[in-house]
């Protein structure tokens, strides 16, 4: 189950960031920054030894440098992640902006797509 939502999300992630900004382009380097994790609501029981119910975008209470490792493997090689010196200063942005799967969730602003997965900062944000 892990891994279905994981590609789904990843996919679904790409496709707004396309849409966010009138003028993207699937041939250039775009930089993203992702606030957050997003949980897997799964009806089957945790089992502590497994990753059955284990979710990239949930690891280490947020990893946005493992999130988007796990996407350009996915086959969006195109994006990268901003700058770590940037990612406190991107919490203004974030403050504002609804969480997954809001409208709103995904912006493109001075040449960065924003991401919030979550209301609860990941350990790049804190």
């Amino acid at each position: 189950i892990g891994q279905f939502h994981d590609r789904t999300l990843a996919a679904d992630i790409y496709r707004r960031l396309s849409e966010s900004n009138s003028d993207f382009n699937y041939s250039n380097q775009i930089k993203i920054d992702i606030f957050g994790y997003k949980s897997i609501n799964s009806p089957y029981p945790y089992i502590f030894h497994s990753t059955v119910r284990a979710s990239i975008f949930d690891w280490d209470g947020g990893n946005p440098k493992r999130m988007v490792n796990y996407m350009r493997l996915l086959g969006y090689e195109n994006i990268k992640l901003v700058d770590r010196n940037t990612f406190k200063q991107n919490n203004k942005t974030f403050n504002n902006m609804p969480s997954w799967p809001n409208k709103g969730c995904v912006i493109y602003k001075n040449g960065i797509y924003f991401v919030k997965l979550g209301d609860v900062a990941d350990l790049y944000h804190k």
